[in-house]
């Protein structure tokens, strides 16, 4: 079987088996078509519940937790929880990365008034900084003001934020749950030679619960029952 596998894989090149997979309907797997690396991934799903920091590498605030009531359906039954404080944080560091994206899961319940945070740093500099604000639109530090993307979102629901940049001009651009991303975008920093940890909490705000789950360079999609690389292939 594996070997009628290797002859096969050998005689069809990315682009066929690109239209094979789109012929089919199958989402394309990302080693045909190429894609932008990211920082670091993470669903928090081994850790126990309690205090994030400490936890696989994260380290900051006590405020965040680790709990298994409220989730992201990715698989598995863990998330972060934040009473919505003022300026408490954690922050994780993983692969310094000049060209990138990241996404991740959020939830900002009905009932918070707390600035859902997601910054990125190069070491200890602040390079890219957004936020989910009170009037559920999605802001960008630069120029020294908080500025509008014109993203908004529903609060109580769980949804993504993209982070794309680029080390060309040193932009970013943001999408909200695979909407159209904005234009590339002034961030609040030049990073020298790249993005290396991502920082979640809450910038402001005092009360109300917001959620982080899920980080990784794409989007989740649930796994496909009944199919395996050869059978895609049509190889028996």
């Amino acid at each position: 079987m594996f070997r009628n596998l290797f002859i096969k894989l050998k005689h069809w090149k990315p682009l066929r088996l690109c239209w094979f997979f789109k012929k089919k309907g199958w989402k394309i797997p990302k080693y045909l078509i190429g894609h932008p690396a990211t920082i670091l991934t993470d669903n928090f799903n081994s850790y126990t519940d309690g205090d994030l920091n400490t936890q696989g590498t994260w380290s900051g605030d006590v405020d965040l937790d680790i709990q298994g009531t409220t989730y992201f359906n990715d698989g598995g039954t863990k998330a972060v929880q934040l009473t919505a404080v003022v300026e408490k944080y954690c922050s994780k560091t993983g692969t310094l990365t000049n060209d990138g994206q990241l996404v991740i899961y959020v939830n900002r319940t009905t009932d918070s008034n707390g600035v859902l945070s997601i910054t990125l740093f190069e070491g200890a500099s602040v390079r890219i900084n957004c936020k989910c604000e009170t009037d559920e639109t999605l802001y960008t530090y630069y120029s020294g003001v908080w500025n509008s993307t014109g993203l908004t979102f529903s609060e109580n629901v769980w949804f993504y934020i993209k982070i794309e940049w680029r080390s060309s001009d040193h932009t970013a651009r943001f999408s909200i749950d695979g909407g159209t991303p904005t234009g590339w975008l002034a961030t609040q920093g030049t990073w020298v030679n790249g993005i290396d940890t991502v920082r979640i909490g809450s910038n402001a705000g005092t009360a109300g619960t917001l959620y982080f789950d899920y980080i990784a360079e794409e989007s989740y999609t649930p796994p496909t029952a009944g199919h395996d690389f050869t059978t895609l292939l049509g190889v028996t």
